[in-house]
């Protein structure tokens, strides 16, 4: 009979809060000094290294697949080598560190920040012995794609843009391979999930860890799994509550106190305190993750073998003069510092709230594709509905049919859209503009064609302005003068922009036409983007950061986002300041930006400076 193990789920959360307790200063110390180094020294080196090599292959800044063009030249891929090995170093000490504070804690011992720090680089090489590609997967692969307690801060920001995420679960079978991949990814994050314990306490090479990781794991799979998923769900509720506790608060004060002079202050010390509240939980769901992990490693242990482990001895000097007594004699020191950087950065918010309350802002909105929840993409009714939206503009999608004709299509074939398996560049606009273009969509758009671009901007003239979207398929002849000679001959040089993924037809419009504003699309980028020579930028909205905007607005060029659909990236683009939000709603955006009460415009203004 299978020995059972000796810890409840309940029990095993219990002992490692306890556990974290006895050495809650040696998993702080250790976590902010690790956050503070690789925030301030390492991840600004390596962009230095990149921007570096970006430079020396002529250019200032990397976009969309020059990226991949880039990671595969011989500077892109020295690049990658240099930062590949500083985040396997960076990642895998803190690991490692965290697994070790973990261990002693089991056996009821300290160790200091600095000891930490030296046992983690010392085991640096155990895990280098590999030998094998599982290092690679366990870096690369378990390590990011992981919430449960082996995922590094370092690189908890690697996601998949937002615009590929949605195209994923649009389709069934973009759904499907998602849950596909969750559950392979899941599988082996549980699996090996003792690999680092078994290299760093049992001195095994990686590739026997991970054999006994399994071996360990057999049995117990799905405990594991629930645990550490309700322990993160605690973690979770728990920051859920202070968060509404925090806005409850601040929504009060500012409702109940008319004097702005008293409120504001108020709202943004509380901001700070809540800042700081939730700096610390990041501190601590990392290693409470850790611990959970290593307290089962010693319980299934003690079942599955009789070896047993003993804790690293450690000389008392090294725990008289660590960071954490360091700290707690210099507390009166600290407590001064702390607070003179919580009335600092109160007076900082105060003014940017009181800046935010008198700044008359505009925000455009664009219509993707024109209305296309209301008509199919790209056509006359799509344009029609975006005009009763009372979107600022409409966004369309452009190429050339064999003869040479500019019609509004988005994707290379026209199949999608009319049954027909053909590409666009292979069919004559003759034998395009009577094909249905609309039944796809709804039977009711059943007579829907693929208009010319002159058709829509005949609609779309001193009703709407035009977000045109030139795309290369790599069979045009003379899209790009085409499409400037069409703008030219309807006098819409001031009622459009131009907007291409290809940075050098934004060129090639600039010289046929200076006048014509035009706006590069980025979904990736490496450098500094504002740099270009363009009049504004058209982002992906996961890409789109305050630092971003920033640098863009500080040059006087504008910013677009695209594709924002929910309420929470509407009230988020509209809080930062982004001068045009691209949507698939703009009737849902319009009703969400522009308040008919002064008192709720307000209210939403401070709200929005606090939380982005």
């Amino acid at each position: 009979m299978k020995a059972k193990s000796k810890l409840s789920v309940r029990n095993l959360i219990t002992y490692s809060i306890s556990n974290f307790k006895h050495n809650f200063w040696g998993y702080i110390g250790f976590e902010s000094i690790y956050k503070g180094i690789t925030s301030f020294l390492i991840i600004p080196f390596m962009l230095m290294i990149l921007n570096h090599f970006i430079h020396n292959n002529g250019f200032d800044v990397i976009t969309n697949k020059q990226i991949l063009n880039f990671g595969l030249s011989k500077q892109g891929m020295m690049a990658m080598f240099i930062m590949g090995v500083v985040s396997f170093f960076i990642v895998f000490i803190e690991q490692i560190g965290l697994v070790i504070i973990s261990y002693q804690s089991h056996f009821n011992r300290k160790i200091s920040t600095k000891d930490t720090f030296m046992y983690s680089i010392k085991n640096i090489p155990a895990i280098m012995s590999l030998g094998s590609v599982q290092i690679l997967l366990y870096l690369l692969f378990i390590i990011p794609f992981s919430n449960l307690g082996v995922r590094s801060n370092f690189i908890k920001n690697i996601q998949i843009p937002k615009f590929i995420e949605d195209t994923l679960f649009k389709s069934l079978n973009g759904s499907l391979l998602i849950v596909f991949i969750t559950l392979v990814v899941t599988y082996f994050v549980v699996s090996w999930i003792f690999a680092l314990h078994c290299t760093i306490l049992e001195k095994k090479s990686f590739s026997d860890s991970i054999k006994k990781s399994k071996n360990l794991v057999k049995g117990y799979f799905f405990k594991i799994l629930f645990t550490i998923f309700i322990l993160n769900i605690l973690v979770g509720i728990i920051s859920f509550i202070i968060v509404i506790i925090y806005v409850t608060v601040l929504i009060m004060i500012i409702e109940l106190i008319d004097n702005n002079s008293i409120a504001i202050p108020l709202v943004a010390f509380i901001s700070v305190i809540s800042t700081g509240v939730s700096v610390f939980i990041s501190l601590i769901v990392a290693p409470l993750n850790t611990l959970m992990i290593t307290c089962f490693y010693f319980d299934i242990r003690s079942i599955k073998e009789n070896e047993e482990l003993s804790p690293i001895e450690m000389e008392e000097s090294s725990l008289e003069n660590s960071f954490e007594k360091i700290l707690y004699k210099n507390r009166k020191k600290l407590i001064l510092l702390s607070t003179i950087i919580v009335a600092v950065s109160t007076i900082d918010i105060s003014y940017q709230i009181y800046d935010s309350l008198n700044e008359k802002y505009n925000i455009q909105i664009t219509a993707h594709r024109g209305s296309s929840i209301k008509a199919p993409e790209n056509t006359l009714s799509a344009i029609k509905y975006a005009i009763e939206d009372k979107a600022d503009y409409a966004e369309i999608d452009v190429q050339e049919t064999k003869d040479g004709k500019v019609v509004l299509i988005h994707d290379k074939s026209i199949e999608r859209v009319t049954g027909i398996d053909k590409n666009i560049w292979e069919i004559d606009y003759e034998d395009l503009k009577d094909l249905d273009a609309g039944s796809w969509y709804s039977n009711e758009f059943k007579e829907e064609n693929i208009p010319l671009l002159e058709d829509v901007i005949k609609a779309s003239k001193n009703k709407i302005k035009l977000n045109i979207e030139i795309k290369i398929n790599g069979h045009e002849k003379n899209l790009v003068e085409n499409v400037v000679k069409i703008i030219e001959k309807n006098n819409l040089v001031d009622k459009c922009v131009v907007t291409s993924i290809t940075y050098n037809v934004l060129e090639q419009v600039e010289k046929l036409n200076p006048q014509i504003k035009t706006g590069y699309i980025v979904y990736m980028s490496v450098g500094d983007i504002s740099e270009l020579d363009v009049d504004f930028y058209s982002m992906e909205s996961s890409r789109v950061t305050p630092k971003i905007i920033k640098s863009i607005h500080d040059k006087n060029k504008q910013i677009h986002v695209w594709t924002v659909n929910t309420d929470e990236d509407i009230e988020k683009f509209n809080a930062l300041k982004v001068d045009n939000i691209i949507t698939d709603y703009p009737e849902r955006v319009r009703k969400i930006i522009y308040k008919t009460s002064k008192d709720d415009e307000n209210l939403d203004k401070i709200l929005n400076n606090i939380f982005y």
